[in-house]
């Protein structure tokens, strides 16, 4: 971080300058180390040609604000602004703290949209050609040799070799912004969502696993599961016991989607494993069992001695 006498940054996009604070400076690695190395010495920072004006700018707030999309005045932009804008932060080396309000706007341009929705917000072409096996594979499918050998015949690299530079006069585009930055804004997604957005394109699909698929991905550190109102209400309050009794456990079994919802109470689950009463143990082991394998797999040490 930029001592006290460090000179704060300034960033040019085009003709015009961007200011920073000395602590703004110190949100983004890029800045941090232009005026480090160069001092007082230190001209405006150029971005690429692709950077617009409003991107930086949005980019400069980030910096200086580290506040809620609200007060950044996100919910104005579209979502292809809101990605250039992630494409300028990327590329400014931008703290993860500081990013998390346009995180959080891009989330919610997406979250519980349907797949048709999905592919035309992210101006996405309908080219999976096996739907039916994408929609019932394991949400946390990985990237795999196979996949990415499938990708190359049938000419999808993921946007890995997609041309990412654009002209002062392009229109930016989400699909013209670089992978990490896709990733940064998808990283806060609910699970439904992001199992829908395997549905809408190779390309996405293939950045919908990388998020998933990976134990070490952002979203897998802090997943994001799609609970409904009406299942927290009843694991917590149904049967006025929440998950304390047999009915209970079984209701949300029936409720509750096993998928992209139920791994959310888990822990809780694990929890009656040792009850006293034997029919509630029972009905948690097969609760359990309705988590996909990769899921259930942190909880297995719990399992062990209920099937032992």
């Amino acid at each position: 971080m930029p001592s006290d006498k460090t000179p704060p940054a300034a960033v040019r996009a085009g003709d015009v300058v961007f200011q920073l604070s000395v602590q703004a400076t110190a949100e983004s690695g890029t800045l941090r180390a232009h005026v480090e190395l160069l001092g007082e010495r230190a001209a405006p920072f150029p971005l690429p040609d692709w950077a617009s004006q409003q991107a930086s700018q949005v980019a400069v707030a980030l910096c200086e604000h580290r506040s809620s999309a609200r007060d950044l005045d996100l919910d104005r932009l579209s979502l292809d602004d809101l990605a250039h804008a992630a494409r300028v932060a990327s590329f400014l080396e931008v703290s993860s703290l500081a990013m998390q309000p346009l995180v959080e706007a891009f989330g919610a341009r997406l979250r519980g949209k349907s797949t048709a929705e999905l592919r035309a917000a992210l101006h996405a072409p309908n080219d999976i050609t096996d739907p039916d096996t994408v929609a019932v594979e394991p949400l946390f499918t990985p990237l795999s040799s196979n996949v990415a050998a499938t990708a190359s015949c049938s000419g999808d690299d993921g946007g890995a070799g997609r041309s990412t530079r654009l002209s002062r006069e392009s229109a930016p585009s989400i699909v013209d912004i670089d992978r990490d930055a896709v990733l940064t804004c998808l990283s806060r997604l609910d699970a439904a969502t992001l199992r829908s957005l395997k549905q809408v394109s190779r390309q996405w699909r293939r950045h919908a696993r990388s998020l998933l698929g990976s134990e070490h991905s952002a979203w897998r550190l802090a997943p994001v599961w799609s609970v409904r109102e009406e299942t927290r209400a009843l694991a917590e309050h149904g049967h006025d016991s929440g998950l304390d009794s047999e009915g209970a456990l079984r209701a949300l079994g029936e409720a509750a989607d096993p998928v992209v919802e139920l791994p959310a109470f888990a822990e809780r689950v694990c929890m009656r494993l040792t009850h006293e009463q034997p029919d509630v143990c029972v009905a948690a082991v097969e609760l359990l069992g309705q988590l996909e394998p990769a899921t259930l797999a942190p909880h297995a040490s719990s399992l062990v001695p209920c099937l032992a």
